[in-house]
């Protein structure tokens, strides 16, 4: 792969995620998690992404060194990185997890991770299914988790 092709891999997934920033500022999550769900993988390149290592390798260093405006960057990346490998990795699951620290008034804090078979791609999310709740979970077949809506939170069931 040449100079030139590696910059227009990292300048469109860095201009997905500006759209995906966006679209959480916009839409509520449930909308925008059903667009990234969508086979039309937000316009990549089926064949962009070798391995679910290496998509999420590209992924980590893509944001790690850039900062994506107006949202969280761990939502941000997970969910580009579903919509990269839902179509071809059917074991792939995003999952969106809160952890509620103290006592009144509680700290929640909140994160989003991608897996395939319950292993997180990234390497700061390995302690993530044990530190956080799970609240959200989509897979990556749209067969296996219908969307449902549980009381105030979005779910898949």
């Amino acid at each position: 792969m040449s100079g030139r092709e590696r910059f227009v891999i990292r300048a469109t997934l860095y201009a997905r995620g500006v759209y995906l920033a966006c679209l959480l500022h916009a839409w509520p999550l449930h909308r925008v998690t059903a667009r990234v769900r969508r086979p039309d993988r937000l316009g990549i390149r089926a064949d962009w992404c070798v391995s679910p290592e290496t998509a999420a390798e590209l992924i980590e260093r893509l944001f790690g060194r850039w900062t994506l405006p107006f949202t969280s960057r761990c939502l941000v990346e997970s969910l580009l990185l579903f919509a990269l490998l839902h179509p071809v990795v059917p074991q792939v699951r995003l999952d969106i997890g809160l952890k509620v620290e103290g006592e009144y008034p509680f700290s929640v804090t909140g994160h989003a991770w991608v897996s395939v078979d319950g292993r997180p791609l990234l390497a700061r999310d390995r302690t993530a299914p044990s530190t956080f709740r799970s609240v959200m979970a989509v897979s990556g077949s749209r067969h296996v988790f219908p969307l449902q809506r549980r009381g105030s939170v979005w779910a898949v069931r």
